[in-house]
């Protein structure tokens, strides 16, 4: 019973921090996206 009322008060206090490392993950994921996209171009502008 113990246990279970712990992880139950466990969950909603690690929800914000899963929520913010998911938000810079897809912030990263972006950007390398951006990056790779602006490299391209900058690449076939050259060639």
């Amino acid at each position: 019973m113990y246990s279970w009322i712990c992880f139950h008060l466990m969950i909603p206090a690690a929800e914000p921090f899963t929520t913010v490392a998911l938000q810079i993950n897809v912030a990263k994921a972006e950007a390398t996206t951006h990056i790779h996209a602006s490299n391209t171009a900058i690449v076939h502008s050259f060639y």
